[in-house]
C-alpha cells in the first residue's frame, strides 16, 4: 500500500470533533423548526449547504431520524358525506 494513500484513508476516516456535529445539529433543529416542521431533508440539506456546512441529504435524514424529526404530511381533502339534493 503506498504511503499516501494510507496517509489519505487516515485523514478521510478520522472522526468529527463533538462540537461540530452539536453546532450542526443545534443549526438543523433550528430550521426545521423555523420552517414549522415542513421542510425535509433534500430542502434542509440545501439550507445547510448554503449556511457553509459540508453535509448531504442522506446525513441529513440520519440526524432527522436520531432527532426524531418528523415532517407533517399534508393530506388531500377529502369528502366524506353525500350533499343530499
Amino acid at each position: 500500500m503506498d504511503r499516501s494513500y494510507y496517509y489519505e484513508y487516515v485523514e478521510k476516516t478520522k472522526k468529527k470533533p463533538a462540537t461540530e456535529t452539536t453546532k450542526l445539529e443545534e443549526t438543523l433543529i433550528a430550521l426545521f423548526n423555523k420552517h414549522k416542521g415542513n421542510y425535509g431533508s433534500r430542502r434542509l440539506a440545501k439550507e445547510l449547504q448554503e449556511l457553509g456546512f459540508e453535509i448531504g441529504r442522506y446525513k441529513v435524514r440520519t440526524l432527522m431520524k436520531k432527532l426524531n424529526l418528523k415532517v407533517k404530511i399534508k393530506t388531500k381533502y377529502k369528502i366524506t358525506t353525500v350533499s343530499a339534493k
